[in-house]
């Protein structure tokens, strides 16, 4: 029932069911992944999409650093335009 509320604000770090895990599994769970977890954390990530400010319609946002290249087909459609 609460999932749109609890999940409305975007990412993540990390699930836990608690319908199918008991209190302590869901805190081994935690516990584990606090040792290793990655970065940005979705804290992290939230508070840059929430300092950044809104771009003027129309204009061209800035190639993300951390974006995934985009695939082979993409780039190759990329470069033939009109093909």
């Amino acid at each position: 029932m609460q999932y749109a509320v609890v999940h409305s604000h975007g990412p993540h770090d990390l699930d836990v069911d608690t319908d199918l895990l008991s209190p302590e599994e869901c805190a081994l769970r935690i516990r584990d992944f606090l040792t290793d977890r990655p970065r940005p954390t979705a804290f992290e990530l939230l508070r840059t999409i929430l300092r950044t400010p809104a771009r003027p319609v129309g204009t061209v946002p800035s190639p993300d650093p951390h974006a995934c290249p985009p695939p082979p087909w993409v780039r190759d459609a990329e470069a033939r335009p009109g093909v």
